[in-house]
């Protein structure tokens, strides 16, 4: 099963259980809204999705077709503006919240709200000392760290790191990015906590140390703009860490060149035997995703901003379906 939104306010319910021979996705059920949903996002081993409005509020559905009671949470303020920028649920002794961070939808304008939210009691346990427009969100594995991505002009962007476990609403520790135009596309934690990966749409990556963030970034690695515009581009659009290999840990990013890259956090940023390509498009890549072949997943998805979705099995390097 998998759902899907668009501009239209429907979000729809397919089921895949044919695709495997074939067959294309079986719509099951639609819900109608009165806003479009920007976000969705399923509860970890839970029927549960969660829905991030534009209208600034947050939505949430079990997997059967009756909502269940009082299904929506409003964050951003009621007389503003703002929608849903980036949700994330918890993890550890927050698996039952669901952190959110509002963004204008007003050009010009840079302001947010970012908060904790018990969703069994539907309140705000917890806000967050930032009022700049949210864009990412990230928590480590063990439920302890977490990262607020916000800007505060076109160019401003800064991270600022809170402890998840106490749910202090001050930051320990705030770190502004290097000054670009855009984006921050992703943000994710390496699988020890250390590592922060702050994927952006200048086509770039930075490595921060969690535990150091005023130090500034480690690494910065960066894609090729191949044959793509570098004002009509999005940049490094995702960045994945994946350990347990021969390899020890890495971060696999996509890009405005077309590639998915490789790149060892144990090599300088500049070594030119860094980013080595595990999969190579004709388009920029809009989207990727990493199976795991120990749930019989397929390792590699990939979607171009042609509109071309591939496919991979077997091993990184092999031919696409």
């Amino acid at each position: 099963m998998f759902v899907s939104c668009g501009t239209d306010r429907k979000v729809s319910v397919w089921s895949c259980k044919e695709v495997e021979s074939g067959a294309l996705p079986k719509l099951v059920h639609e819900m109608y809204y009165e806003c479009t949903m920007g976000l969705l996002l399923f509860k970890p081993r839970e029927p549960l999705l969660a829905m991030g409005g534009r209208d600034g509020q947050i939505y949430l559905q079990t997997h059967s077709r009756a909502p269940i009671a009082r299904s929506r949470i409003r964050v951003a303020p009621t007389d503003s503006s703002q929608e849903i920028g980036d949700m994330l649920w918890g993890k550890g002794s927050t698996e039952h919240m669901l952190f959110a961070s509002t963004g204008e939808l007003e050009p010009d304008v840079f302001s947010g709200v970012h908060k904790a939210l018990d969703v069994p009691t539907r309140k705000a346990v917890c806000v967050f000392d930032i009022s700049e427009d949210g864009e990412k969100i990230a928590i480590d594995n063990y439920g302890a760290n977490l990262v607020l991505a916000t800007r505060s002009t076109d160019v401003a962007h800064s991270l600022r790191l809170y402890d998840a476990r106490r749910l202090r609403p001050r930051a320990t520790s705030k770190v502004d990015l290097e000054p670009f135009v855009g984006d921050v596309n992703a943000l994710q934690f390496s699988p020890d906590g250390i590592y922060l990966a702050v994927a952006r749409s200048d086509n770039t990556v930075h490595i921060f140390d969690s535990r150091k963030l005023t130090r500034g970034a480690l690494h910065v690695f960066s894609h090729e703009y191949g044959d793509v515009d570098e004002k009509h581009c999005f940049g490094v659009v995702n960045a994945l860490w994946v350990d347990g290999t021969a390899q020890g840990l890495s971060l696999v990013t996509g890009g405005a060149d077309g590639c998915i890259r490789s790149w060892d956090v144990r090599r300088a940023s500049n070594d030119p035997s860094n980013g080595v390509v595990l999969a190579r498009h004709d388009r920029d890549i809009g989207y990727f995703a990493l199976g795991d072949p120990y749930k019989n997943e397929k390792p590699l998805l990939v979607g171009e901003n042609s509109g071309i979705v591939t496919i991979y099995e077997g091993s990184l390097r092999s031919s696409p379906l």
